[in-house]
């Protein structure tokens, strides 16, 4: 049975701890986690781990980004950490994208921005500016571009198990809207209720333009409504639903014609 496969992005040593319970939360929904250090990923003989892990994320649904206190070890010979370019890399898959950022090291981007003119600023926590880069991508992307904050791993559980339902439910709803696009619906005709009313006088008291529609004549709507009709020589014996009454053949002739006439398909 397939089920949606969630790669999780971070920087390791510093988030080991929070990777781990990620990875069990996401197993326990019945998802598949992703995560470099448990061998989720396949690593292609002859290339590196890093483009492995570019790869890996075209076949996950979802991505989850973590954004700690180190912006992480640098791409091989690019200016953008391993994570940073993880989350570019889903941003172009355009797979959904949670993202994270501890919230001490929000409150260092908070005071970078309104010092972005001075070079020897000293931060809180953060260690290397470039992690500031990665947040305001983050912001500025055309998409998915939410960044929630969080103090614990119970925020990051919880906020994903609202988002996710949330997911589930758009899905049914979108599944529901799908199935009723695809039901055809039958147009009504004008007089079809004056026509309904008319043939109360036989017995008839339930009748759609469904049914209408797909009789050939009156005798036909009849007895597919399950009742009988006998030829009297000059009338019918109708029976429908236990009543029984004798209309003359002009009077069905009349409803034969009216019949053929609010018949809309």
């Amino acid at each position: 049975m397939s089920c949606p496969r969630i790669f999780v992005s971070s920087t390791y040593y510093d988030l080991k701890h929070v990777r781990e319970i990620i990875r069990e939360f996401i197993e326990d929904l019945g998802y598949e986690p992703v995560l470099s250090e448990f061998s989720d990923i396949f690593y292609k003989p002859g290339d590196t781990v890093q483009n492995s892990c570019l790869r890996e994320i075209s076949s996950c649904d979802i991505f989850v980004l973590i954004v700690g206190k180190r912006y992480g070890s640098y791409f091989p010979g690019d200016s953008l950490s391993i994570t940073h370019r993880e989350y570019i890399e889903a941003q172009n898959q355009s797979i959904p994208i949670y993202s994270f950022v501890d919230l001490d090291v929000l409150h260092d981007y908070e005071f970078h921005k309104k010092n972005t003119s001075s070079t020897n600023c000293s931060y809180r926590v953060v260690e290397d500016r470039n992690i500031f880069g990665l947040i305001e991508d983050i912001q500025e992307a055309s998409k998915d571009n939410a960044l929630i904050s969080f103090t614990s791993i119970a925020d990051i559980l919880q906020h994903l198990k609202k988002q996710w339902a949330s997911l589930f439910k758009n899905f049914l709803q979108g599944q529901q809207l799908e199935t009723s696009a695809q039901k055809p619906k039958v147009e009504i005709h004008e007089n079809f209720e004056e026509f309904k009313e008319k043939l109360k006088f036989v017995g008839i008291t339930e009748l759609t333009q469904k049914n209408v529609n797909q009789a050939n004549s009156i005798i036909d709507l009849i007895e597919k409504l399950g009742g009988s009709i006998e030829d009297h020589g000059t009338d019918f014996k109708v029976s429908v639903s236990g009543n029984t009454i004798n209309v003359g053949k002009s009077v069905v002739e009349i409803l034969d014609s009216e019949l053929r006439s609010i018949k809309t398909v």
